[in-house]
């Protein structure tokens, strides 16, 4: 994700809320402000005594922070592309770091559940690895819980744009983004719900 002043960070969620305590979109906020914002369970530990005051609070790391983490621990991890905010910035950022860390295009790969998002990276940087992932009922639960991020034809019949995106996964998409491969979210392979 990137944050207002175009600055990658690793936060899983849309919204600083859950993690943080604070009713904000990430990409509304600059570095500054989310580098100093500290973890909810840290803060509640510090109240309740659990930890001592000379733990530091843990940080929401930049990209490049995590990337240099990774590269000196010899791992290999998955890039997540996780919103469509801001993409053709986020895009270039993520190939320009490949270039700067060659050893990336061995040791990582970009994920995501969007394909426009690997089909950018892909046309910036065809030896860039990438793996389109597919879920159960995508559109039902992005409409929902993001319902500004689809025109209004999409809300009138989710489930049918679900079974379309589904098959298109399975199918033509990878092909035509130039995937590596698909990747399956548990809801796939779990029992239904």
């Amino acid at each position: 994700m990137l944050t207002k002043d175009g600055v990658p960070i690793v936060f899983h969620d849309y919204t600083l809320t859950r993690m943080c305590g604070v009713d904000r979109y990430t990409h509304q906020c600059t570095w500054g402000e989310i580098k100093d914002m500290g973890f909810l369970s840290y803060k509640a530990a510090l109240v309740q005594g659990l930890l001592p005051e000379s733990v530091k609070a843990p940080e929401i790391p930049s990209f490049a922070q995590v990337v240099e983490r990774v590269l000196a621990s010899d791992m290999h991890f998955y890039i997540e592309i996780k919103e469509l905010m801001q993409l053709d910035l986020m895009c270039q950022q993520l190939v320009d770091t490949f270039k700067s860390y060659p050893e990336l295009y061995n040791r990582a790969c970009i994920i995501s559940f969007h394909p426009q998002a690997l089909y950018q990276i892909r046309a910036l940087d065809p030896n860039i690895r990438t793996v389109v992932l597919i879920r159960k009922r995508p559109i039902t639960s992005w409409s929902s819980s993001c319902p500004d991020a689809f025109p209004w034809w999409v809300h009138k019949m989710p489930s049918f744009w679900d079974r379309m995106l589904y098959w298109s996964c399975l199918t033509w998409i990878p092909w035509f983004v130039g995937a590596s491969a698909v990747g399956v979210h548990n809801s796939i392979i779990t029992p239904a719900d």
